[in-house]
């Protein structure tokens, strides 16, 4: 490998914590990665990297190393993006990755809220939950933190005073799409991001329950590395996402469907307040 291409091999090996990683994303073998580290680390004088059998992790040096070299790639792909935007239209491949650095840059986005919701079908079977001490008694779709191992919190208040309350896991899943589908077939009741089922909602195949008992608040953001230069593709990106994600969370006064009262029985009415946001 030349410098350069060791340079970009170095940047995925630090990202990634892995050889192996590292080399399925530039196409050749983790051994070809190894020993091009190697021979970095020779040139530079200073470990880069700690080993083990299974993993590898940066040294003080090495992190150092790593902003640099951020910041030099950084500077490759400006010179190119701006050649390329005398062609016209961003383009290029975008890599979206879960925030793990504080050295962001975060855009707000919008706000939503958390909302408890279940199809008209399950709440006609089982009962429209009047208090959160209910929902032992019915089949709650958890969602399981995929990071962290942990179920999600419900942010439920019992009696007007916040509290946890014991809610059963009835089925688990570490996405929200799942959940989404489970609640609309018809198999519980399912805490969700309210902009996610805004579909749903608007043509009853989902109801809300247990409104005056939810109380969530936080932001919606996008987050991407710190560097001086801001990309093509990555300000479209962005700026699609802001727009787009903006035109389906619901604004204060959106109207929503909620099951109220006996089985079966529901009514329509704006929702208090602004909305509520998730946590970023």
């Amino acid at each position: 490998m030349n410098s350069l291409s060791s340079l970009i091999a170095f940047v995925h090996a630090a990202e990634t914590r892995s050889f192996t990683t590292a080399g399925r994303r530039l196409g050749v073998s983790s051994s070809a990665i190894g020993k091009a580290m190697a021979r970095l680390e020779s040139r530079v004088g200073v470990r880069l990297f700690h080993r083990s059998t299974r993993t590898v992790s940066l040294t003080p040096e090495g992190t150092c190393f790593l902003e640099r070299s951020r910041r030099i790639l950084a500077e490759i792909e400006a010179a190119e993006r701006d050649l390329a935007e005398t062609r016209g239209a961003p383009r290029g491949k975008l890599r979206v990755g879960e925030p793990g650095d504080s050295r962001l840059v975060s855009r707000a986005l919008g706000q939503f809220r958390l909302a408890l919701v279940a199809s008209p079908e399950y709440l006609r079977r089982r009962g429209v939950p009047s208090t959160p001490a209910d929902l032992t008694e019915h089949a709650c779709l958890r969602r399981r933190d995929a990071v962290s191992g942990k179920l999600e919190s419900w942010p439920l208040r019992a009696g007007g005073v916040e509290g946890e309350v014991a809610v059963p896991a009835t089925a688990v899943a570490s996405t929200i799409e799942p959940l989404v589908c489970m609640a609309e077939s018809g198999l519980g009741i399912a805490c969700v991001p309210d902009f996610t089922i805004r579909r749903q909602l608007a043509d009853g195949t989902l109801l809300t329950v247990l409104d005056d008992h939810v109380e969530h608040t936080g932001h919606l953001r996008l987050l991407w590395p710190s560097n001086r230069y801001v990309t093509a593709k990555l300000r479209a990106f962005v700026d699609f996402m802001a727009e787009n994600l903006l035109r389906t969370v619901p604004t204060a006064g959106a109207g929503g469907s909620r099951a109220k009262g006996a089985r079966g029985a529901r009514h329509t009415r704006a929702p208090r307040g602004a909305p509520r946001a998730i946590a970023s």
